[in-house]
């Protein structure tokens, strides 16, 4: 007759590895030591399945011995760092804020190995910006096409209130957040807003394809610039919220007359850009064209 421990034994599972398998040394491991690991398998199985796989793999669910709380203070410690970086990708805007102190400590480890950094390039945020912000930049008076939306180009300095801060080489990516955040805010009163700046390589942290298997948003198409000195950026001003704007400030009774609508509509969009930015914007004809549309046939845009 088995006994209860015998039975529990023979119904464990069985590790697929030899007993002496272990991902990493069964010794004190830091996080920088993971980092400066050749691959990011160390990492990623802290991350999704615990740090206490590091110590012991022929993990023995059934023994109370085994108990997570039992194992090493580094073991532990690697837990911790496991689950900042996990809550850091899984959490949204103020949310991340608690677990920014451990993000830094483990961007600031020395040696840190190729696969920890992105290649470098050109990175985008969405923003929600309000009409009051929109005369403080300058404009180019040019007007491009991006994801399915006409964009206002200009320039301003970005200086963030966070030491890193998450960004997307897909601009697709930004537009979705610069559209979220505008709702976020008020619909009649916000503007989508993008930004974009080239960023060296040795300012980020982890790459898109690391981030993807960390975290529950596969599709952001994150990575991490660790820096907060204030950069120039190129921004960009959905044109389809301005002239929202205008047409929901503009007085009914004078709506689709174009005698009086036209200059009430450009006098209401000087106001907005700023006297310079609106000359150099209303100079583009595909600007124009498009606020005189809304005068001409008084529709939404």
């Amino acid at each position: 007759m088995k006994t209860y421990f015998q039975l529990i034994e023979a119904i464990k599972p069985k590790p697929s590895k030899p007993l002496s398998f272990r991902l990493l040394p069964a010794k004190p491991w830091t996080i920088c030591d993971v980092f400066a690991s050749p691959t990011p398998k160390g990492l990623i199985t802290i991350c999704m399945n615990g740090a206490d796989i590091f110590y012991d793999s022929d993990l023995k669910m059934f023994d109370v011995n085994k108990l997570r709380t039992n194992y090493p203070a580094w073991v532990r410690e690697l837990d911790k760092y496991g689950r900042a970086l996990r809550n850091f990708f899984d959490m949204q805007g103020s949310n991340k804020t608690s677990y920014i102190s451990k993000m830094l400590e483990m961007a600031a480890c020395k040696n840190r190995a190729d696969w920890t950094y992105w290649t470098g390039g050109k990175v985008y945020r969405g923003l929600g910006k309000t009409p009051a912000d929109l005369k403080n930049y300058s404009y180019t008076g040019e007007l491009i096409k991006a994801v399915g939306d006409d964009w206002l180009i200009g320039s301003t300095t970005y200086k963030s209130h966070y030491e890193i801060q998450s960004w997307t080489p897909n601009i697709k990516v930004a537009a979705r957040f610069a559209i979220s955040a505008e709702d976020n805010i008020d619909k009649k009163n916000s503007m989508a807003a993008m930004i974009e700046l080239d960023i060296d390589g040795s300012d980020t942290f982890l790459s898109p394809q690391i981030i993807r298997k960390l975290s529950e948003y596969p599709g952001e198409d994150e990575v991490l610039r660790v820096k907060n000195n204030a950069v120039p950026v190129v921004l960009y001003i959905r044109l389809k919220d301005i002239l929202f704007h205008l047409q929901t400030k503009t007085p009914k009774n004078i709506q689709g007359n174009e005698d009086t609508h036209l200059p009430y509509m450009i006098k209401l969009f000087e106001g907005l850009m700023g006297s310079a930015n609106a000359k150099k914007l209303l100079a583009n004809p595909t600007v124009f064209a498009k606020i005189k549309k809304l005068v001409k046939f008084d529709v939404k845009p």
